[in-house]
């Protein structure tokens, strides 16, 4: 019997860690506070907006088939209640399911940075207002405005959470200036993936049952 060589079994390992992960996505339901770093934006638009439902009861969020330009059950019932529905049915769905919009950001998680060969790109799903009052402000503001994705010169974010369901609230902070990565190869590699990468092409197939 061929034993597995040490270094090959680490990386299997590393792999069969990767593979329990659903998706890149991080899990916004775990998460409470920490850091994280924006992949550059080479100049183009940082992220992307997406149509998101929140469903009390299930303590659970959902990506509307809309985002896709799909069919969109959900959506078509929740504009319907909201503009000819009962009050009862409008307090209801006030009190049990949230439709809003998220930005998706793709980052690097501080302590969970992956290795230079193999950065662990995640995507951080903001609430849209969230985004809109931080790191796009940040951003387009005309006298202070700057690039917080820079590999070289731009900021860590912290992010934190508090409250549960529909009462969560989020409070994003820049920090200090600082490089993406002390490691030059790890910039290199996070440059390369910041060029082609698209939070839209992560996510899982899905039913439109």
């Amino acid at each position: 019997m061929v034993k597995t060589d040490p270094a090959l079994r680490k990386r299997m390992m590393a792999q069969r860690d990767r593979n329990k992960r659903q998706g890149v996505s991080v899990n916004k339901s775990d998460w409470k506070k920490g850091t994280i770093r924006l992949l550059p934006c080479l100049g183009r638009e940082v992220g992307r907006s997406f149509y998101s439902a929140y469903y009390e009861e299930e303590r659970k969020s959902i990506t509307l088939p809309k985002s896709f330009g799909y069919p969109d059950p959900l959506l078509d019932y929740v504009n319907a209640t909201e503009g000819t529905g009962t009050k009862e049915a409008k307090q209801h769905l006030k009190d049990t399911l949230s439709v809003t919009r998220e930005h998706w950001v793709p980052c690097i998680i501080r302590g969970d940075e992956g290795t230079a060969s193999a950065p662990n790109v995640r995507a951080f799903r903001f609430p849209l207002k969230t985004y809109e009052d931080s790191i796009l402000d940040w951003m387009v503001d005309e006298d202070i405005g700057e690039d917080v994705t820079d590999a070289r010169e731009g900021r860590d974010v912290f992010v934190s959470k508090s409250g549960e369901g529909l009462k969560t609230k989020w409070k994003v902070q820049k920090l200090d200036p600082s490089l993406i990565s002390k490691s030059k190869e790890m910039r290199a590699k996070l440059a390369a993936i910041a060029k082609g990468f698209d939070v839209a092409d992560h996510f899982f197939p899905f039913s439109l049952e």
